[in-house]
């Protein structure tokens, strides 16, 4: 079996297609067709358009960048607090899988770390050389046997010649990725961790490590650059809709944590 799926997971992005793009326009889009069909023009086409109109604003850089700035509110941790600051105290890196690229046919058809995943594990390996701390990544949702945290141990040590110390590969969302983390590092006596991800999940990741008891100290990754302040920025554009579609679904997920609290 190619992909190890639990139901729950299964459920969780049945959910997550249904409110993110294009899900939800696609649903909005069925919604209007049934009203017109119904003889509810009026809606019908009001659904149409908002639908339309919300689409070209999301895909506005300017727009979709303000969005996301929000969510990378997350100060960057510079080398001055690695050297002074309080991430002295740290006795652990942990890093948070992003996505996977499967079967990649250069590398001689191996699992390898998408976009996400590498400029985490990129800043990963750069915090490891400045602090010597260890490393845990953590990451499930094993395809052809190999967790997304085992593909980034991988590509760890193959490409930037760092070693990992735990692998934690069970987890199917970032409250697991917490709690399997603190199953792991508690025993050996670890509770001040540096935490890498990426800014736009940053803060939920935060609250995450902090629930189940362990002192964080951020390490936000792939901050996006502004858009040039030219009237490009005002033309839609696929990458901004997918940075409003980032925003989105922190935004979903943000909530969910707090009403399975």
């Amino acid at each position: 079996m190619l992909f190890a799926m639990s139901p729950s997971l299964i459920a969780s992005k049945a959910v997550s297609m249904a409110l993110l793009f294009p899900g939800n326009l696609l649903l909005l889009m069925a919604l209007s067709c049934i009203l017109l069909w119904r003889g509810y023009r009026r809606t019908g086409i009001g659904i149409i358009l908002v639908s339309m109109l919300c689409i070209i604003v999301l895909s506005m850089p300017v727009v979709s960048h303000k969005l996301l700035s929000k969510l990378e509110d997350v100060p960057v941790l510079t080398p001055a607090a690695l050297d002074q600051g309080a991430a002295r105290d740290a006795q652990a890196i942990v890093v948070l899988a992003g996505g996977v690229l499967y079967r990649q046919p250069e590398f001689g058809g191996i699992n390898t770390t998408a976009e996400s995943s590498l400029l985490r594990i990129r800043y990963g390996a750069y915090l490891h050389k400045r602090t010597g701390l260890p490393i845990l990544v953590s990451g499930g949702v094993p395809v052809n046997g190999e967790s997304s945290g085992q593909t980034m141990a991988n590509d760890l040590h193959t490409f930037f010649a760092t070693p990992v110390q735990w692998v934690e590969g069970r987890s199917e969302n970032t409250a697991e990725n917490a709690q399997y983390s603190w199953d792991m590092l508690k025993p050996q006596g670890i509770q001040t961790i540096l935490l890498v991800t990426s800014a736009s999940h940053m803060r939920r990741a935060i609250a995450s490590y902090q629930r189940v008891g362990f002192t964080v100290i951020p390490a936000p990754t792939a901050f996006q650059p502004a858009p040039l302040d030219n009237l490009l920025q005002y033309l839609p554009k696929l990458d901004g809709l997918n940075q409003s579609n980032t925003v989105l679904h922190e935004w979903i997920g943000a909530l969910w944590y707090r009403i399975a609290e």
